[in-house]
């Protein structure tokens, strides 16, 4: 009984500082400003797969923040916005478009910089591989950094994402894709498992043999 009651003691006393980072980690949280959101605003309901189509994103920044225009140099300070399809089967087919940033001097940086306050509108071309059919999630991954005239959050990113109804290929097809099999991702998936299977009858013959001893 008194070691039950010793040992309940130290579990409460230890589980006290996981409580209390737990607690800051949560009010840190709520008090990390987050004034850049991204929406999906257009996108079509079904495509014919391997023709190039079209996504608009807006950008939703609040007042006194600004978001980097894409063609900014990353040597000037802050990232500028990019764009990355969100799956190996999804291709950028050509240079993306944004609405016109303004061009300000960014005190935090000392330099001139094309920026996006209140909203922004970004139109990216894509095509997903033309022997993938049916429906299939589909979006970008967006990174970004979001600064006022005084500081600058760290650099982020988030993804934004559609399910969209891919119909047989036609005759426009993107020619950018790579040779060599439409579905990357399940190569890798395969590779990785038989990387497991190796490792797993590895140590199985390891454990034989030690047995065997």
């Amino acid at each position: 009984m008194y070691l039950n009651n010793h040992l309940g003691e130290a579990v409460r006393i230890a589980s006290i500082p996981i409580l209390l980072l737990a607690m800051a980690g949560s009010a840190l949280a709520q008090e990390m400003p987050d004034p850049v959101s991204f929406s999906l605003i257009s996108v079509s309901d079904s495509v014919q797969a391997g023709t190039p189509f079209t996504m608009v994103v807006r950008a939703e920044i609040e007042e006194g923040w600004y978001l980097y225009s894409i063609d900014n140099h990353p040597d000037d300070g802050p990232i500028p916005t990019r764009f990355e399809p969100a799956r190996d089967s999804l291709l950028i087919t050509g240079p993306i478009l944004e609405s016109p940033p303004r061009v300000k001097y960014d005190p935090n940086f000392g330099v001139e910089l094309g920026l996006h306050s209140g909203e922004a509108y970004f139109e990216i071309p894509l095509a997903i591989h033309p022997e993938l059919n049916g429906e299939h999630l589909i979006g970008t991954e967006v990174r970004f950094q979001a600064c006022d005239d005084i500081s600058c959050l760290a650099p982020t990113h988030i993804q934004v994402s559609s399910v969209v109804a891919f119909l047989p290929a036609g005759e426009d097809i993107y020619t950018g894709f790579p040779e060599g099999g439409s579905t990357p991702q399940l190569f890798h998936v395969f590779l990785l498992m038989a990387i497991a299977l190796v490792l797993i009858l590895i140590f199985r013959r390891r454990a034989t043999f030690r047995s065997d001893r």
